[in-house]
């Protein structure tokens, strides 16, 4: 009989230790699953950062291009109106420009022609000495810029 008490105890003894080591495996085994939960909390936390930063810059790029695209459109109204303006200062002159311009030439026809006028002298104080020609050129080139700066510059011509 003391055979098999201490067969038992061997085997006591024996299971003892594999419960053991069971245990210290488990152990092991929920040590490692700890540091392995601790780490997806910081990677799902880090990653719950990112997300926060992409959402940021989401916004961030939304709002640029709604005052990108505000600025455009307001861009675009200036050039139209610029267009428009553009449109109804090239139609002013030409209209304008009519008038000056026919005035200047009905005067030329009152004028004798330049050959005419070779040899004659000016009777203006401070002009003597300048033959009629070169006055005339100077009268009709005044007249011309006269008419066309009242064309594109109202008023500056008195």
């Amino acid at each position: 009989m003391a055979s098999e008490i201490k067969n038992l105890a061997r085997q006591v003894t024996e299971l003892a230790d594999n419960t053991q080591g069971i245990i210290s495996d488990i152990i092991s085994k929920i040590d490692s699953g700890s540091d392995m939960a601790l780490s997806a909390g910081a990677a799902f936390y880090e990653l719950t950062e990112n997300i926060e930063k992409v959402i940021e810059f989401i916004d961030n790029i939304s709002k640029t291009s709604y005052e990108q695209a505000h600025v455009i459109e307001q861009s675009s109204d200036t050039v139209k109106l610029a267009d428009q303006i553009l449109t109804q200062d090239m139609a002013l002159p030409s209209d304008s420009a009519r008038s000056p311009v026919s005035r200047v030439l009905t005067q030329r026809k009152s004028v004798p022609p330049f050959d005419r006028l070779r040899g004659l002298t000016c009777s203006r104080p401070g002009r003597a000495g300048r033959n009629g020609l070169t006055y005339l050129k100077s009268v009709a080139l005044g007249l011309i810029l006269r008419a066309f700066s009242s064309c594109f510059f109202p008023g500056a011509c008195g």
